[in-house]
């Protein structure tokens, strides 16, 4: 294997060549003004912003670029090595929402099926909410709009639940509460939407091919897929 020096020295030139292709910037602009520009378009690099202006410093300070020929002057730890080069990989290859894997198949639920099938469904699957068709609209139905459906309910002396449909408590479900991805968007592009949901309370992301809420979802995005670390 090659020395760590040069693995480093090795991935960030290619990193520099890839944001500088991004930006539409030569050699003539500071690494670091290339990361900030490519980090307002790009939310992978975002993400990995701080790391990259770390390692700029750390490379101007092993790497003697006077003369013609630039010479390592120290070779940086192992794990600064390992964590370049991984970050290449992601912003060279950013992954996309169509290539999360689900546990089991994505169901869709009618309007018109029975509500205790999909509480039934939530629970042997331990998940929080489920998709439902809704006016030729894919849309969430979650815990909490269940809860809310039971609370106004309550009044009633008697609910007949077995009666109920998947409809009836759609009609309670929490505005504002799911979003519309696109199946190219990146991951890095969820984990931001979550992350800087302040005071809005998203709880998923819908992933259809173009963003449309009338497409077939692929998926189900949900903050607790990064908090468990399933998208680490």
């Amino acid at each position: 294997m090659a020395p760590n020096g040069d693995r480093f020295e090795v991935a960030y030139n290619k990193i520099d060549a890839l944001l500088r292709k991004k930006v539409s910037r030569d050699r003539s602009s500071a690494f670091s003004s290339i990361v900030m520009e490519a980090a307002k378009k790009d939310a992978t690099v975002r993400a990995y912003k701080d790391d990259l202006l770390e390692y700029g410093d750390l490379r101007n300070a092993i790497v003697h670029d006077r003369g013609r020929t630039p010479f390592l002057l120290a070779d940086p730890r192992e794990e600064i090595v390992i964590r370049i080069e991984e970050i290449l990989s992601r912003l060279s290859r950013p992954r996309k929402l169509r290539s999360l894997a689900r546990p089991i198949p994505l169901r869709i639920f009618k309007p018109t099926e029975l509500l205790p099938d999909a509480l039934s469904y939530m629970r042997s699957n331990d998940f929080s909410q489920v998709v439902a068709l809704r006016a030729e609209m894919h849309v969430i139905l979650s815990a909490e709009g269940v809860a809310h459906w039971l609370e106004d309910k309550s009044k009633a002396d008697i609910i007949a639940l077995s009666e109920v449909s998947v409809g009836d408590a759609l009609d309670f479900e929490p505005e504002g509460t799911s979003v519309y991805l696109k199946a190219d968007d990146t991951v890095e592009h969820a984990r931001e939407i979550f992350a800087n949901d302040i005071g809005k309370r998203v709880f998923s992301a819908l992933v259809t091919e173009s963003g449309s809420p009338k497409q077939t979802p692929l998926n189900i995005v949900t903050p607790w897929d990064f908090v468990a670390g399933a998208l680490h």
